[in-house]
């Protein structure tokens, strides 16, 4: 077989599994780990909040995050969404999850939080991990005086 009918079946079958939907390589999934705030005090709740959006019809699956010792974590409560958008006579889809964590820790300090990750095509991805103060909660002067 000569080189040029060789690369017209390469091309047809390629555009065969580009047309299915697929995921192909080219098609990551984009992440993103945001906390509710930077600072936090002892038993003060904040939290942790993945995206995670891919470029196909499969959706990314079984939010994780990783916590230091000692640190209180409730959740994840994870929503999806799909998003159609028609340009250029193209449609593109996505399909995301974002996944919500409540943590509180129980002593002063500077953590690393994370890094938040999710499954996606028989893989697990990963974000960066995030860094927050957690410093002594304040005293109530109104506590003081009543004891």
């Amino acid at each position: 077989m000569s080189r040029r009918p060789l690369l017209a079946v390469i091309l047809v079958l390629s555009l065969l599994v580009s047309a299915t939907g697929r995921v192909r390589a080219d098609q990551g999934v984009s992440l993103d780990t945001q906390v509710s705030a930077p600072q936090a005090a002892v038993g003060e709740p904040f939290s942790v909040q993945l995206s995670a959006e891919s470029a196909s019809s499969t959706v990314p699956t079984s939010p994780r995050l990783q916590v230091p010792a000692g640190f209180i974590v409730h959740g994840p409560n994870v929503s999806t969404r799909t998003g159609i958008q028609f340009s250029g006579g193209q449609i593109n889809r996505s399909m995301g999850i974002t996944a919500t964590w409540t943590l509180g820790a129980n002593k002063p300090g500077q953590y690393t939080i994370g890094p938040a990750s999710v499954e996606f095509g028989g893989r697990r991805l990963q974000d960066r991990p995030i860094r927050i103060e957690v410093v002594a909660a304040a005293v109530n002067r109104a506590d003081i005086l009543q004891r």
